[in-house]
């Protein structure tokens, strides 16, 4: 446990809000609570908001309690003279001494692939010794639609291991099949950021990165994405990325893949070429309109394609009728 640092409110979230909730529970152990029901009550609700390092309900009446019951102006909201306050007691009561075995670590970071959407990946935190086998999970958790993670978790056996300090490892996992680690965090302080960038190689037993955009958008939105519209009187793009958390020039370009997939059908509606495979140009470079699209040739389109391999993963072969320069010629990409 580490200070708390103002100002804090209602709604914020992050390390230092975690951090906060941590000292609460600390003081409710020792003398806040006037009984055993309300520190059962109030711990419980923090531990709860400590999960998601939220500042919400829980967090808003414990500190009011401590404001209303030391002379502090009620405001729920931790401002410098609550903090100040508060980290007084906790010096007090011996809670920033550098004892492991009473101090909360959150590890946060991301894990990025070129290739592969990253939404809900297995993530396990593990403090390496000696030996792969001597290595200590110490958290798990799962990534959020962006790749990104974060956990919140205490290590009691690392004073008795003989350090000072974890060595910590963040580990990636789709289901039981290793994808990825990050580099080790040797002496590890109590907020460290271990992100994981996954190889080509590891990104093929992932979903494409069109089909996890999809799949978050179709939240919010149930219809084709090429009705998608950004302007004046609608903003359908930022709306989406702002709800999914995904970056807008994606979900832009999932929308115009889908519109120049539909231009591609045929009589009887079947798209010819689909989405993801102009999705897959558009993401390496290709600029988005039909004049730059069209002046590629089908060989130059196809090695792309090979390079790039974001059509949905249940392909593992398929043959291409594809539509280009005006022409209808068939194209492999076994």
């Amino acid at each position: 446990m580490i200070p708390i640092t103002p100002p804090l409110k209602s709604g914020d979230r992050g390390p230092t809000v975690g951090n906060l909730q941590e000292g609460l529970m600390f003081l409710l152990e020792n003398g806040l609570a006037q009984s055993r029901e309300e520190r059962r009550q109030l711990t419980e609700l923090l531990r709860t908001e400590l999960q998601g390092l939220a500042y919400s309900n829980g967090t808003v009446r414990t500190i009011s309690l401590l404001q209303e019951r030391n002379q502090l102006q009620v405001t729920g909201s931790v401002d410098v003279i609550t903090a100040e306050f508060i980290n007084k007691l906790l010096k007090e009561l011996g809670a920033f001494e550098t004892r492991l075995e009473t101090s909360a670590f959150v590890i946060d970071g991301k894990v990025v692939s070129k290739r592969a959407g990253v939404e809900g990946l297995r993530v396990v935190i593990v403090d390496r010794n000696v030996g792969e086998a001597t290595s200590t999970s110490v958290a798990e958790t799962t990534t959020r639609d962006d790749g990104n993670y974060q956990t919140t978790f205490v290590i009691p056996e690392v004073s008795r291991s003989g350090k000072d300090q974890p060595d910590l490892q963040a580990r990636v996992f789709a289901g039981e099949i290793f994808l990825g680690e990050s580099k080790v965090q040797y002496n590890a302080t109590h907020h460290e950021t271990l992100n994981v960038f996954l190889t080509a190689k590891a990104t093929l037993a992932l979903p494409s990165e069109l089909e996890t955009l999809t799949s978050s958008v179709s939240r919010y939105f149930n219809g084709n994405l090429r009705d998608l519209q950004e302007s004046d009187q609608r903003q359908d793009v930022t709306y989406l990325a702002n709800k999914t958390g995904w970056d807008a020039r994606a979900v832009a370009l999932a929308a115009l893949s889908d519109q120049f997939s539909a231009r591609t059908n045929d009589a009887a509606g079947t798209a010819q070429i689909e989405a993801p495979f102009f999705y897959a140009l558009f993401r390496a470079g290709v600029p988005a309109n039909e004049a730059a699209v069209y002046q590629l040739t089908a060989t130059t389109a196809t090695d792309i394609w090979k390079q790039v391999r974001m059509w949905p993963s249940s392909f593992s072969k398929l043959q291409l009728n594809a539509v280009w320069t005006g022409q209808r010629s068939p194209v492999s990409l076994l």
